[in-house]
Parts: structure tokens; C-alpha cells; sequence
């Protein structure tokens, strides 16, 4: 993050709370997750540049790295992005380019919640597998992972990443359209639920006709619009 961006941010950016009360604004108590019938993770504030997370049980002013590490994913490294001629610029921390929607980054607001904290999480595992920093049991988003990790082996882990750290929505679902048509707005809605094996179901479906149509798995050619990143 920009050095003048970071001095925008709150002196006291994390705030560990023990109640969704704690947090002002209404709509946003709400987005606490729920693991197992308990409340779990955070949320953030992207007006203001705040992260919300409720403290560990019983252990007053702490909260678990995981979902700290998730949610400082999703206001640093998922923001809303203004896409002006294919290029991305990025509004006060994540600040929309358009009315509504101040706390979800651009990539959830495009794919829905399924990919949107699928991707989040994984990016998040990867992290902390990188730095040797065990998971813990509760493993949140779980249910939302294994469609992201299909989409990143079937579109590319670059292309994937352009449209979630970049903004670039529209090449990602260019290729989602090429190679599924407008059908995997259906995965998206089907991880959103959290139906795990209804989405891997529908993926391999929309594949098998693909190869179908088109021959071997991912022989397909590169449009024009593509071959600047292939």
C-alpha cells in the first residue's frame, strides 16, 4: 500500500470487539459469519478503512490471525476499483466508483459471495502456508473454496488474480462467457449458497460440453482480446 494511503487509514485501523453491537453502522453487524451455529470473523468498514473482529471467547482484546489476515485481505488486497481504458485506479482504500455497495471489494460485488470469499480464504490458506503458520479447526469459507480452485486451474491463476487484486472483471468474465456462455452466472450463484457439490457438479457439466464443442480440455484459441496476456 501507497505511503499516503496508509496515512488515510484510521491510527487504530483493527478493532477487536466483543459483540457485533459494538460496531456503529447497522448494516454492518450483519456480515459477522456464522461457523457452526457461532458467530466467527469480521468485517470491515471500507468508508472509513476500519476492520471489525470479534475477540476470542473468553480471552478478552484477541482475536484469531486467520480471519484478522482475511479481512486486512479484503480491504488491502480486494478493493473497489475504478477500470477506465483497462486500467485499474484504486479510490481512497477501497471507496466505490459508485453509489452502494462501500464494503464489498469489486470482485464480490461482480461474482457474488461464493467466489468473492472463496478467493479471499484461499488467498489467505496460501499465505499462511507460505509463512508456516498452522490453520486453525474452524476453517471458515470452506464450503467456498474447491469452485475457486477450479476456476483457477480452468481460466488461468493469472487471469483469476487480474480481475480480484486488479479490477479486471471484464476480461475474467470474458473468458467465463467464451468458454461456459452466460451460464456461469449459475456457478456463481450456487457457490454463493454454499452448495459445494451442486457448483463442482455444474463445473464439470459445463466443461464436459465444452470439450464437446471444442475438442481436448482447454484447447481452445486465444481472442484478440486475450493475447496481450496469454
Amino acid at each position: 500500500m501507497a505511503s499516503k494511503e496508509a496515512k488515510a487509514l484510521p491510527k487504530n485501523f483493527l478493532r477487536i470487539v466483543a459483540s457485533p453491537q459494538e460496531v456503529p453502522d447497522e448494516h454492518l453487524r450483519s456480515r459477522f459469519t456464522k461457523q457452526d451455529g457461532k458467530l466467527v470473523g469480521g468485517t470491515i468498514d471500507r468508508r472509513r478503512g476500519i476492520i471489525y473482529l470479534l475477540e476470542i471467547p473468553g480471552v478478552r482484546g484477541y482475536t484469531r490471525f486467520e480471519y484478522a489476515l482475511h479481512e486486512a485481505i479484503h480491504l488491502f488486497a480486494h478493493p473497489i476499483m475504478t477500470i477506465v481504458d483497462d486500467r485499474a485506479f484504486e479510490s481512497n482504500y477501497g471507496r466505490p466508483c459508485r453509489r452502494g455497495d462501500t464494503d464489498v471489494g469489486t470482485f464480490q460485488r461482480k461474482y457474488c459471495r461464493g467466489f468473492g470469499e472463496g478467493a479471499t480464504q484461499l488467498i489467505t490458506q496460501q499465505i499462511m502456508k507460505k509463512q508456516g503458520i498452522s490453520e486453525l479447526g474452524e476453517k471458515p469459507y470452506k464450503e467456498f473454496i474447491p469452485p475457486v480452485v477450479e476456476l483457477c486451474k480452468i481460466f488461468s491463476l493469472d487471469r483469476f488474480a487480474r480481475a480480484y487484486f486488479f479490477g479486471a472483471a471484464k476480461e475474467f468474465t470474458a473468458a467465463m462467457e467464451y468458454r461456459w456462455g452466460g451460464a456461469w452466472q449459475n456457478v456463481a450463484n450456487i457457490a454463493a449458497a454454499g452448495a459445494t457439490k451442486m457448483a463442482m457438479d455444474q463445473i464439470n457439466q459445463l466443461e464436459f460440453q465444452y470439450i464437446k464443442r471444442r475438442g481436448p480440455k482447454g484447447d481452445y484459441p486465444t481472442l484478440p482480446a486475450f493475447k496481450s496476456y496469454a
